[in-house]
Order: C-alpha cells, then structure tokens, then sequence
C-alpha cells in the first residue's frame, strides 16, 4: 500500500519541522521578551516583514546583479579549474609547481581578500567576481585533478569494453 505524501513527509521530516518552529518561536520570543536585542537579532517576524516590503527592490534590482555576479564568477572558475585540472594530471611539472599554490591558497581568509579586491577593482563586478572565483575554484580544481588521477586503467577498460 503507498503512503500519500503527506503523511511520508511528515513522518521523515517531522521532527526536523518541530525542532524549526521550537528554534524559531524561542529566537521570536528571546526578541519580544528584550532577551537579545533586536538590532543585534532581529525576531523573525522583523525580518519577514523587512522582506515582504522590500520585495520589489530586492528581487527587481538586487536578485539580477547577484545572480550576474555567481554566474560570471562560476564560469570563470568552471572553466579555469577544468583546464588546471587538466593541465596538472597530464602535466606532473606543472602540478609540482602549482598544486602547492592552489592548497596555500586556501590558508587565506576570503575575507582578508576582500578589501584587496575592492582596492584592485572597486565596486565593480568585478571585485565580487573575483570572491565567487577564490571560492569555486579550489574545489573544481582539485576535483578534477583528484578525479582524473583516481581513474585507473579498470575504468578506461570498462568504456573501451561498452564502446568509447
């Protein structure tokens, strides 16, 4: 017999869902009671509102530009971790002199970075560019070059066997 869907839902995710409204309605009522004050934590009814009114300039203004800013910033990564990725498993000189750059620079804090960028490249794009960048980099970089050095000869045996 199959379930609906809400009661499947409900019986995985149900105690997630209490624990949600418990937090929000202690977090609500710490605000409301002057526990914490609200221009440190504002209760989440301050902040649902601030976003129902502020929807227009939120969505129509700011949501494009962000969302310009991550794309152009993942691509850029996308496309020069693959090819560093690349470069580095097919090159072992260039991953002897790179590869200790890339995990060095992950020691630095994005957001000691940040004030150089804007610096370098003011409020442009160009500076929060540069932040998407530092951050999806590392990953697709070592990712490619980590899965491209794990594939061994059983798995090009495999698609030599179904074709490729």
């Amino acid at each position: 017999m199959k379930r609906a869907p809400f009661k499947e839902g409900s019986r995985r995710y149900g105690a997630f869902l209490l624990l949600l409204l418990l937090i929000l309605a202690v977090w609500e009522a710490s605000v409301r009671f002057g526990y914490v004050p609200s221009f440190i934590l504002p209760a989440p009814s301050s902040i649902w509102t601030a976003l129902v009114q502020n929807a227009g300039l939120l969505l129509g203004t700011h949501l494009p530009a962000t969302l310009e800013e991550v794309v152009v910033g993942c691509l850029m990564s996308l496309v020069g971790g693959i090819l560093l990725g690349i470069g580095m498993h097919l090159s072992k000189a260039l991953e002897k002199t790179l590869y200790p750059f890339i995990i060095i620079s992950q020691t630095i804090p994005l957001i000691a970075l940040s004030p150089i960028f804007i610096m370098w490249f003011g409020y442009s794009l160009w500076s929060k560019v540069a932040v998407v960048f530092l951050t999806a980099f590392f990953p697709v970089v070592v990712g490619v070059y980590d899965g491209l050095a794990k594939s061994g000869g059983a798995y090009k045996e495999l698609l030599l066997t179904m074709g490729a």
